[in-house]
């Protein structure tokens, strides 16, 4: 072989070797990133749930308290 193929096997090598570990990076942050996603998705949940119980708590508390008013006036 010549000192040219060599070289250029050579270099060929080196950026296989680059982009392999560039595809492997990027998967990582993929993944990292989708695990991220899937607690702030679960936060949101967990928030919007909370949000529905209060607006029931607060409307639970306004009609005790308008029958306790309606009780005491008549």
């Amino acid at each position: 072989m010549s000192k040219n193929k060599k070289r250029e096997i050579k270099l060929l090598r080196k950026q296989n070797k680059y982009y392999k570990s560039y595809i492997t990076k990027l998967g990582n942050e993929y993944y990292e990133l989708n695990k991220k996603i899937f607690i702030k998705d679960k936060e949101l949940t967990i928030a919007k749930v909370d949000l529905v119980l209060n607006r029931f708590y607060l409307t639970l508390i306004v009609v005790i308290a308008i029958v306790e008013l309606g009780i005491i006036l008549f």
